[in-house]
């Protein structure tokens, strides 16, 4: 049978080869958000195990690091949060995220009850800049973590 005018034999017709979505080898779909969350929630826990270990409170002879109180805490969660979100970031699920977010959540609340510890003190005259570095690494983890659950998957 005879094509009609204007349109070329079934055999030399060329079509577009199928492209099936990127799948990771994890099974989940490939999503750059949670790539990019995962990588600033990692900085960001990296900037709070880094504030952790800083100055906490200063007088104006001698200064208290993190590690002679609850840093000790701060930086054993800030790795586990930074584990998580590294988890996230290579397999993109949400889960991680979520887990990150419950440990920065108490990573945070610890950071906070120590600068109002040190502002009560009456002997200590400044909250010192690890408390500050910390509670910073800290929020920008809890923005990274609600990205990361938020982000777009396909």
């Amino acid at each position: 049978m005879a094509s009609p005018p204007g349109v070329a034999p079934a055999a030399q017709r060329v079509t577009a080869p199928y492209t099936a979505p990127r799948v990771q080898p994890g099974g989940g779909r490939e999503s750059s958000g949670a790539r990019i969350w995962g990588g600033i929630g990692l900085a960001a826990m990296v900037l709070a195990a880094i504030g952790s270990v800083l100055p906490w409170a200063q007088t104006m002879y001698a200064s208290k690091n993190g590690l002679e109180g609850d840093g000790i805490i701060t930086l054993f969660l800030a790795i586990i949060a930074g584990a998580f979100f590294l988890v996230g970031l290579i397999g993109k699920a949400r889960w991680p995220f979520v887990v990150g977010l419950i440990v920065i959540i108490i990573t945070g609340a610890v950071f906070v009850i120590d600068i109002a510890d040190v502002m009560n003190t009456m002997s200590i005259s400044n909250v010192g800049y690890g408390l500050y570095i910390g509670i910073a690494g800290a929020a920008l983890g809890l923005l990274a973590a609600i990205g990361g659950i938020a982000a777009k998957r396909w």
